[in-house]
């Protein structure tokens, strides 16, 4: 009776998992150098990224609804191009770009600066 018990929460936990897990959407965050970023014309175009020195570039989509935030504070693409251009002059800065692997979109780019 106790395996039966044991089996039954063993089981109802799988299924939680499961259900928990579809309901994340799976996403990655690439984290890089201000030099190695390629920021996007406008807001239906492609940030290129690369994660190493040696590595190519390679590109990533945006849209309207991708967020541009400088130190946690959200701006227009134009205005966050400008303050990367800036910082680029202060020295190296990291910038992360996350994507949506549902979508195959930027969901954000951050990047936190002096």
């Amino acid at each position: 009776m106790k395996m039966i018990k044991i089996m039954a929460i063993a089981v109802a936990l799988l299924f939680s998992i499961s259900a928990y897990t579809e309901g994340v959407p799976p996403s990655k965050t690439f984290e890089v150098s201000i030099f190695s970023v390629r920021m996007p014309v406008s807001e239906n175009g492609t940030i290129s990224i690369r994660e190493c020195d040696n590595c190519d570039y390679h590109s990533l989509r945006v849209t309207p609804e991708t967020q541009y935030l400088l130190n946690g504070k959200a701006m227009k693409l134009d205005r966050f191009r400008k303050a990367l251009t800036d910082l680029r002059q202060q020295g190296d800065t990291t910038v992360n770009v996350k994507r949506d692997d549902t979508s195959n979109t930027v969901v954000n780019v951050r990047v936190y600066g002096k």
